[in-house]
């Protein structure tokens, strides 16, 4: 227990194997173009932007009529962390999603060169996108 703040904290980083999986259910979410997004975390179906904690709420029964139809990267870093919480309710939100955006950061080389993911998201095409997430999944199998 910290004595400045009376809090507990506790930080295990998830493994290779975790992020693996976390970064495959991402993929996932945007293989198709047709889910993928850009300048928005996640879009409805009648293209409404839906930020994090939107996109927090539907997958938590809140807003259920804000579904998301296509993510951006992050956006569907975010929902596939949520996902993987809700399966592994030791590990916390905020560590999967954390985690994983730095699996994804330091593990392709336009990330390693300063390129932030939302930025190259918006200034990519699909298959540069999908490319980054592969090459990050590759990276952390070979680790």
């Amino acid at each position: 227990m910290s004595e400045s703040t009376g809090y507990s904290f506790s930080y295990n980083p998830l493994t290779s194997k975790q992020l693996i999986e976390v970064l495959k259910l991402a993929k996932a979410k945007i293989f198709r173009k047709k889910n993928w997004t850009q300048r928005a975390y996640a879009k409805d179906a009648t293209g409404k932007s839906l930020d994090m904690g939107l996109l927090t709420n539907y997958f938590n029964g809140i807003n259920p009529d804000l579904k998301p139809v296509c993510y951006c990267s992050l956006g569907a870093v975010c929902m596939a962390a949520l996902e993987y919480h809700a399966k592994n309710p030791s590990i916390t939100y905020r560590n999967i999603y954390y985690d994983t955006r730095a699996a994804l950061s330091l593990n392709t080389y336009e990330m390693r060169t300063g390129q932030s993911i939302a930025i190259f998201n918006d200034n990519r095409d699909h298959a540069s996108v999908i490319k980054m997430f592969n090459e990050a999944i590759k990276n952390l199998s070979e680790a």
